[in-house]
């Protein structure tokens, strides 16, 4: 694992986190771009939470390489079955 792609990761899940919190607090400029890009803010809970599941992928995606490479692995068989179906019929 390059040194790049840890120092991206990690930031990238902290960037997500901090926007999580400002979700969660209901910041000023939170509401008002939501406002703006007609947003309701009932949604914002869900959105942060899907902002943090994001953050948590990342995290784990980071400690745990093999779990992308074995969903890589996994499309790529459900695609060859695909194509093999399509040929068939």
């Amino acid at each position: 694992m390059s040194a790049a792609y840890v120092i991206v990761t990690i930031l990238s899940a902290t960037t997500l986190t901090f926007s999580v919190a400002a979700d969660l607090v209901l910041r000023q400029q939170v509401l008002t771009n939501m406002s703006k890009a007609g947003v309701p803010t009932s949604w914002l809970p869900r959105l942060a939470g899907l902002r943090a599941l994001g953050a948590l992928g990342l995290l784990i995606g980071l400690g745990a390489p093999l779990i992308g490479a074995a969903s890589s692995r996994m499309k790529q068989t459900t695609l060859r079955t695909e194509r093999a179906d399509e040929r068939t019929t």
